[in-house]
């Protein structure tokens, strides 16, 4: 019990709430940006992944026509909601011609790692006509890191005309590696792509022989496509999004060993799949998952749409089963709009296991915003409602395709949408409470899912630390597994955040922690030597007891 109560105490999590959150005003005056023509193609623009890079910068990634095809496009926007001029110098950034062929370059999916380097994904047409994942890492400043891959630039795919093989999600685990999930076109259908890249930019070859692991036919058809990714406490790789089954698309997840192979303690063969009975015809029969998010407790999140055209955002428990305890059977259906086709893009999780997703609504007519608390029901404290649902021309498409959770809690959402002339604009939004002063989510600007240990991640400096992850690890393997355990990490959830600041600022208490850890991180690790030093030591003390001399 003593190790639980240490354990909860420097691993519970911040906590804030949405009270009287809104559109967040200080940002841009209105609460929100346009940006159009950032390519010179006076097209479209597109906002299709965003992230908090700091506190007071945002990443937006993307495309923007330029006349003929379309270029990679990155926007940093600083804490006003500004565009960042010291993000190379007007603070936008495009990129043509990337894999060689003069096509079509796309932006789908952005991370930033613990040394803050940028990485993003997506696709570029090569010489031979095709467009292949490729893959950009930058510096700070918007310049390429030359330190991977030579260029800044790595382009992987398939040979075979006729389809394009794409990156649409990206993540570093602790160990620097990168993984992209995907898909490939293998000449006449569509596979689950994941890629291993080792942090100087080529693929890793111990990763299923050659860097690439391919999935088809999950559900026996022909059309496989990876939307997210994210990777557990374990290192085990987690994937989500769509796969054919002859007449229309089932939502699958499935989760991989670190050494790429199924993970059958996980739904039994390492693969879940979901296909709703929802009815309608043509699109709107499919199920599908965009975005995957794994919380605090090890429980997998996936957001989307099922059969019928519905929003929909389900939890697995760390087995592979529907968690019934959100929204009473596991998924969450939202469809506001009868008849309309609802889709969820974009999925976050908050510091207080708060789930913040982001799609459209209305038959993508508007751009929409929610959160939905641990149970799966909508925040009221959110928009009063739950939801904010926004519509900026009235006669046009309003999308968001992401939504991220910045260190002082505020909600930031990209997508796109059409202005009155009929083209698309990029478009980003902030959502905060001002009268709140929210705790931070995480100290890693890269760090997706798993649940930090705040007053140990200040103490050693980083969540990624050997040390957090066996306090992870007691924490998640002992004390989430029980009732007790469970409601202590309840109580505990507003408790640690203050001490832990407090902690990180001054560098004598960090030390002191770090020194008073130590007797139970190597408690936790060598539980073994620990019980027989524990056993040592109270039969010393019997012994000596025995032996002392007594009064008479």
């Amino acid at each position: 019990m003593l190790y639980s109560i240490i354990a909860l105490l420097l691993c519970s999590f911040s906590s804030f709430s949405y009270a009287a959150y809104q559109i967040d005003s200080l940002f841009n005056g209105v609460g929100f940006n346009v940006h159009h023509n950032a390519a010179g193609g006076n097209g479209a623009d597109y906002g299709l992944d965003v992230i908090a890079a700091t506190t007071d910068n945002y990443l937006v990634v993307g495309l923007s026509s330029n006349g003929a095809d379309a270029d990679m496009t990155i926007w940093r926007y600083n804490e006003f909601g500004n565009l960042d001029n010291s993000f190379d110098g007007d603070g936008i950034i495009t990129f043509h011609n990337s894999a060689g062929g003069n096509g079509l370059d796309n932006a789908q999916a952005v991370y930033i790692d613990k040394n803050g380097k940028i990485l993003v994904t997506g696709r570029s047409k090569n010489q031979l006509g095709k467009e292949v994942m490729t893959t950009w890492r930058l510096n700070n400043n918007g310049s390429l890191d030359t330190t991977f891959n030579g260029t800044g630039i790595l382009s992987n795919g398939t040979s075979f005309i006729g389809g394009y093989d794409s990156g649409r999600d990206i993540i570093v685990d602790g160990n620097d590696n990168i993984f992209i999930a995907g898909q490939i076109y293998n000449g006449s259908s569509y596979e689950i792509a994941v890629w291993k890249i080792l942090s100087n930019g080529t693929l890793d070859s111990s990763f299923n022989g050659n860097g690439l692991l391919t999935i088809a036919n999950l559900a026996g058809g022909s059309f496989d496509v990876a939307s997210s990714i994210d990777i557990d406490d374990y290192n085990n790789i987690v994937i989500a999004g769509w796969t054919g089954n002859g007449t229309d698309n089932d939502l699958f997840i499935i989760r991989l060993k670190p050494d790429s192979t199924f993970d059958n303690t996980f739904s039994g063969d390492g693969i879940f799949t979901y296909s709703s009975s929802a009815g309608g015809e043509g699109f709107p029969m499919h199920d599908a998952a965009n975005a995957l998010r794994i919380d605090a407790f090890g429980n997998i999140v996936a957001a989307g749409r099922v059969a019928g055209g519905s929003l929909a955002v389900l939890r697995l428990k760390f087995d592979g089963t529907l968690d019934s305890s959100f929204d009473s059977d596991g998924i969450l259906i939202y469809n506001p709009y009868a008849g309309k086709v609802d889709e969820a893009f974009g999925l976050e999780i908050d510091s207080n296991n708060n789930l913040v997703v982001a799609g459209s609504v209305n038959g993508r007519d508007y751009f929409m915003v929610g959160v939905l608390n641990y149970s799966g029901a909508w925040g009221s404290d959110f928009n009063n409602t739950g939801v904010f649902i926004g519509d900026r021309v009235s006669t046009g498409e309003d999308i968001a395709y992401s939504v991220g959770v910045d260190n002082s809690g505020r909600i930031i959402a990209a997508g796109r949408s059409e202005n009155q002339s009929g083209d698309r604009d990029m478009i980003v939004y902030r959502f905060s409470d001002p009268s709140a002063s929210a705790t931070p989510t995480t100290p890693d600007a890269g760090a997706s899912g798993g649940g930090g240990c705040f007053i140990a991640t200040a103490a050693y400096g980083s969540y990624l630390d050997s040390n957090v992850r066996v306090l992870r690890y007691f924490r998640d393997d002992y004390l989430l597994t029980n009732p007790v355990g469970r409601a202590l990490v309840e109580f505990y959830y507003s408790k640690s955040p203050p001490l832990a600041e407090y902690i990180g600022a001054h560098e004598y208490l960090r030390s002191a922690t770090r020194w008073a850890l130590t007797p139970l991180v190597y408690g936790v690790k060598y539980p073994g030597i620990s019980f027989m030093l524990i056993i040592g030591a109270a039969a010393g003390v019997v012994i000596y007891r025995k032996r002392r001399p007594r009064c008479s």
